[in-house]
């Protein structure tokens, strides 16, 4: 065994959401250190992975296995919360990994939203779930247009920081907002200011 949890913990970045927060974080570190110690697999093989599991996915959804489904775009989320941890733990991220992770992210959820939009309208026939596959592409995309606009900004200096060991991913643009509005507004009374 080459890597213990403290190891994978180490290069593990915590969720910055509530949802991941309870279905992701739980399970990356069990599969993370299962895929760091007993396979071979390199980040760009289990992105890809991840891109299979997106497109069963969106096959189940169509033939309206939602239950399925679910299960291959979780399991798809997960090997995407896994990969960049995988690039900083055995290998140097590099700038073509970030792209097909951000890649593959997009059209994947994409391919969630779309098909489970329209395999539920073939199932009921309600003009609604149309619409419902439309606001979350259109969410979706709003999302990485501005996770893109933020990477640009912050230049190539700040992207290696960004991916570098250690980091918790609050230095850029967003991190740095977050910090004047917590401080300006004392919504944590004890938060330290790095």
């Amino acid at each position: 065994m080459k890597y213990s949890i403290k190891d994978i913990n180490k290069v593990h970045k915590t969720a910055r959401n509530w949802l991941d927060s309870f279905l992701l974080d739980p399970v990356i570190s069990i599969f993370f250190w299962i895929t760091a110690n007993f396979t071979s697999l390199t980040p760009n093989a289990v992105t890809i992975i991840s891109l299979g599991l997106y497109i069963a996915c969106g096959l189940l959804f169509l033939n309206g296995n939602l239950l399925l489904g679910g299960i291959a775009f979780y399991l798809g989320v997960l090997g995407d919360a896994i990969d960049g941890n995988l690039a900083r733990l055995k290998f140097k991220p590099t700038k073509f990994g970030a792209w097909l992770d951000t890649w593959v992210d997009t059209v994947g959820q994409a391919i969630a939203a779309i098909t489970l939009g329209y395999g539920y309208y073939l199932y009921t026939q309600n003009e609604i779930w149309l619409l419902l596959g439309g606001v979350m592409l259109f969410i979706k995309f709003h999302h990485n247009l501005e996770s893109n606009t933020a990477l640009k900004l912050m230049g190539d200096k700040r992207y290696k920081a960004r991916v570098s060991e250690g980091n918790e991913g609050q230095d850029g643009i967003i991190g740095r907002i977050r910090k004047y509005l917590l401080k300006k507004y004392k919504i944590v009374e004890n938060y330290k200011m790095r």
